[in-house]
């Protein structure tokens, strides 16, 4: 069989289990299965050559009969190491140092970027507060936006990369990128970032070079962040064995001033973070950082926030209102204001100058949950599913990328949302490309990028420019 693709990329994957690849091709849209909670990948859905259509095609006995004994062996070699090695972590405070030298990331010599996004889908996208950005997706593609201007970044060597169906699928720079201390003249930029690979592997880029950073973990990542003083955490899972189909949630921290990364507990949902064999620990799947520098996460209907500068999750519960619906993203205004995107509504979660009464629905003293009023929102939702949030950096505007809502297994449309942050009011705007969309993300000055691409591997990829109310497809210069 022919594998078909590349893993579901985290904002397509805060829909928790909302999207499948139907084998459409590079048809903007995807099949849905509510029933599912776990994505998992794209490759998952394969088909034989012929298409959707293709007739399967009879195999030997003997092939049948050497590849059960393989099989055989393999599950017999699993579980003599699975007992010894079943779901587990490193230690807390386990450290990475950099693992390959430094290579200058404008020293690429490849092909033209027009001939690179014909052959490789965008998968993920950062962009800082001076509209300094990165886009990364199959073959190890990074391209690096400065000045309006995307450019193609050389990846370090020896970063975990193994034949074609190797990409970056995470990446993420400061919502302030003038964090970085080298001069921000020239298309090297100063923005820090980082970026994480299918094969597990962690990119770090300063002062215009990549560098592969060892994992402290065995978690496969969803979501990372920097903060506005260059820390970064990482949150994911550990997937149990071939004979297991537990799995535990994981986070990692790193603090630039140590320049390490380290494994972090997390609590269970009574706020613990002793280990228990009664209690699992939650599973945060997104993140986002505040104007104030505290990393917050999303695992489920609970919530983990970390203070600037400290790694220790803090756990806080929800109340009901928010917990009857089905969560799939966060964003920081810059007011400080986190919006949260469910199934059925956009929460708004603001600081209040009095505690809440018990009979509002009171989360943490101090703190005011609101569903966000607007003039069309909760009809919008009934036939738009969302699956990510993007808020502009005035705080004015919101982007939700969203999917039509229809019968499991069935073709659904995928669609740009545009919300005023203000009225309340969103609005579909079109798009100039039938490719999936993975990220959409804000620039300066109201402007907004978007990055996507075909689900096959060496699939087309597609970068989307916004800006005075509609979007175009981006063309590179060379």
């Amino acid at each position: 069989m022919a594998e078909t693709g590349f893993n579901v990329p985290k904002r397509l994957r805060r829909a928790e289990g909302l999207l499948r690849h139907g084998g459409h091709g590079g048809d903007r849209g995807a099949s849905y299965d509510e029933g599912s909670h776990d994505v998992g990948n794209l490759a998952r859905h394969t088909r034989m050559p012929g298409g959707p259509g293709g007739a399967m095609v009879p195999v030997p006995v003997p092939v049948l009969i050497a590849a059960l004994l393989c099989i055989c062996a393999f599950l017999l070699v699993a579980c003599d190491t699975s007992s010894s090695a079943s779901v587990s972590s490193p230690a807390p405070g386990a450290s990475a140092t950099p693992t390959t030298p430094l290579v200058e990331a404008h020293t690429y010599t490849g092909p033209p970027m027009s001939e690179v996004l014909q052959n490789s889908a965008l998968v993920d996208l950062a962009i800082g507060a001076s509209s300094e950005g990165w886009a990364v997706g199959q073959n190890e593609v990074i391209l690096h936006l400065q000045g309006g201007r995307w450019y193609v970044e050389q990846a370090p060597p020896g970063g975990g990369f193994s034949g074609s169906n190797s990409y970056l699928n995470l990446v993420a720079t400061a919502a302030d990128s003038s964090t970085g201390s080298e001069s921000t003249e020239g298309i090297e930029g100063a923005a820090e970032a980082w970026a994480y690979s299918n094969h597990n592997a962690l990119l770090r880029r300063k002062g215009g070079r990549w560098e592969t950073v060892a994992n402290p973990s065995q978690a496969t990542l969803s979501d990372l962040v920097v903060t506005q003083t260059s820390d970064a955490w990482a949150v994911g899972k550990i997937y149990g064995g071939v004979m297991s189909s537990k799995t535990q949630g994981a986070s990692m921290y790193y603090g630039a001033g140590s320049g390490r990364w380290s494994v972090v507990d997390l609590p269970s949902e009574n706020g613990s973070t002793e280990p228990s064999s009664e209690t699992d620990s939650v599973t945060p799947s997104e993140l986002a950082v505040s104007p104030s520098g505290a990393t917050w996460a999303l695992a489920g209907n609970v919530m983990l926030r970390a203070d600037e500068g400290t790694s220790r999750w803090e756990l806080l519960t929800l109340p009901p209102p928010v917990t009857e619906d089905r969560l799939s993203d966060l964003a920081f205004s810059a007011d400080g204001t986190l919006w949260v995107l469910g199934d059925k509504a956009i929460w708004r979660y603001k600081p209040s100058g009095e505690d809440q009464r018990e009979d509002q629905g009171e989360a943490t003293p101090g703190i005011l949950w609101e569903r966000f009023a607007g003039e069309n929102i909760e009809s919008t939702l009934e036939r738009w599913r969302g699956a990510s949030l993007s808020v502009s950096q005035d705080g004015t505007q919101a982007w939700v990328l969203a999917f039509a809502r229809t019968e499991p297994g069935t073709f659904a449309e995928q669609a740009f949302l545009l919300l005023d942050l203000r009225s309340g009011k969103l609005t579909q705007v079109s798009s100039p490309s039938d490719l999936l969309i993975h990220d959409v993300e804000w620039a300066a000055g109201g402007e907004a990028w978007a990055v996507g691409g075909s689900g096959q591997r060496g699939g087309q990829g597609i970068i989307l420019h916004y800006k005075d109310g509609e979007w175009s497809v981006y063309e590179p210069t060379k």
